[in-house]
């Protein structure tokens, strides 16, 4: 049975292989063919619609041959997909060595992972800290959340919702007790508000002020 490759909204990002149960072909009204056809994720096994366009002017793309099996006998074009697969953006303005973490924990919460979601969570959080004060670099995570608390790098509140990640991350590294989908879900809050409050914030401030310094 044909096959198609997308990342699943379902289980995460990357791509997953789809296979086609059911599956539609209809022309519009300039004779243009198309199929709406209905996948399921080889990983999760949940389905999904996604929209083929076989007679794309786009190069490289012919319209197949089969009216049966729209993947058989030639090339299509994946219009869209239904639902979409979430988005695995970090707040606007963070470091990439920093998203790049941040984004691996998403991915991974998205595919059932909590523990390698913990753990990249908290990694993203490690290397925050540190980039808010090179000089605590050295210091043990626990100890650089509580240093840029004090020197009123972040708000009381900011730290405790980093001691929280911190400790989530710990848990999912180091417990014998499964990491849960509600931790997986509360780090991922926690880290994405710690980012936003670090790097989104300043950063649109920022932009506003070069912008204003422009009018002036």
């Amino acid at each position: 049975m044909a096959v198609l490759l997308h990342d699943c909204p379902h289980c995460g990002g990357g791509k997953m292989t789809f296979q086609i149960i059911a599956q539609n072909m209809w022309k519009n009204d300039r004779g243009m063919t198309y199929w709406d056809v209905m996948a399921v994720c080889a990983n999760c096994q949940r389905a999904i619609l996604a929209f083929l366009d076989g007679y794309s002017l786009q190069p490289g793309f012919v319209e197949p041959k089969s009216a049966t099996n729209p993947l058989k006998d030639g090339m299509y074009f994946l219009a869209g997909v239904e639902p979409k697969p979430p988005p695995l953006d970090a707040p606007e303005y963070t470091p990439e060595n920093i998203a790049s973490p941040f984004r691996q924990a998403m991915d991974n919460f998205h595919r059932g992972n909590w523990d390698a979601c913990g753990m990249a969570g908290r990694k993203a959080l490690d290397l925050a800290t540190k980039h808010l004060d090179q000089s605590l670099a050295d210091t043990k995570l626990v100890g650089r959340i509580d240093a840029l608390a004090e020197a009123h790098r972040i708000t009381p509140d900011l730290k405790e919702w980093a001691h929280e990640v911190r400790r989530l991350g710990n848990d999912a590294a180091h417990e014998d007790d499964p990491f849960s989908k509600d931790d997986a879900e509360a780090l991922i809050k926690f880290t994405r508000t710690f980012l936003e409050y670090a790097f989104t914030l300043p950063g649109s401030l920022a932009k506003r002020r070069a912008e204003k310094a422009k009018t002036d």
